[in-house]
């Protein structure tokens, strides 16, 4: 299909409506039996995600949104419309923008969610999306992602909703390297959350690169019954 340029701005550098919108689909095929049993094969389809998503923009304002479907209720068996994204940017300056919506909180490496353990287990994982307001800040080899957040809302109770701040600044080697870290500082009626990361990004070797990344978190009860550590690691070659 033909994709639209989405600028918000025509050739000339006036404000100008743009538009485009996509379907992001993740499908899985399992096969539930292998010979050793005596039950006949059976080959199970599972729609992991389908998610259409739109983007509009105009002048120095963006706007992003995107709606799936997700199963809800104790049973499972209630399938309603679910928006994990929306959100408005406005750009301040080519260096510098502000966005306010439902978004995930920057921190380490982001990758595409629900895919690598570093995201999961620290709480940036599909349905762990949560409204703020965030600062985007890019020069030529520095780059700055902060963001104020209260909670996720849709999905929850009141007392899990977490609210606090993330930052990830990196000092970025233009067509090599990026060098990161970041903090996150995060409450909730139930408990209190401290994390810190530290990552590399970097070009090796012809078409060979690395990704490297170490996070720290502490979970305390907000009653001071307890709390608990981890260290999670990740080191790619590809």
């Amino acid at each position: 299909m033909q994709k639209n340029y989405v600028t918000g701005r025509d050739d000339d550098g006036n404000a100008a409506l743009h538009w485009d919108m996509g379907i992001d689909s993740r499908m899985l095929l399992l096969q539930t039996a292998t010979e050793q049993y005596e039950e006949e094969k059976e080959l199970l389809f599972i729609p992991m995600l389908f998610e259409g998503q739109a983007v509009l923009a105009y002048g120095d304002f963006l706007f992003y949104g995107s709606v799936t479907a997700r199963r809800k209720g104790a049973d499972r068996n209630e399938v309603v419309p679910y928006s994990r994204s929306h959100w408005l940017k406005y750009r301040v300056s080519d260096e510098l923008s502000v966005r306010a919506g439902r978004m995930v909180a920057p921190f380490g490496v982001q990758m595409p969610d629900h895919t690598e353990y570093t995201r999961r287990d620290n709480g940036f994982d599909k349905y762990d999306q949560t409204y703020g307001v965030q600062l985007d800040w890019q020069a030529e080899d520095v780059a700055v992602s902060a963001m104020v957040f209260a909670g996720n809302y849709l999905i929850g109770s009141p007392q899990e909703q977490e609210r606090g701040a993330s930052v990830v600044a990196e000092y970025l080697l233009p067509g090599r390297a990026a060098i990161g870290i970041s903090l996150l500082g995060g409450r909730s009626e139930l408990v209190g959350r401290m994390a810190a990361a530290a990552f590399v990004r970097a070009k090796l070797w012809f078409k060979t690169y690395t990704i490297l990344e170490v996070d720290g978190q502490r979970r305390s009860s907000v009653e001071g019954t307890g709390s608990e550590d981890a260290l999670t690691t990740l080191a790619r070659l590809g």
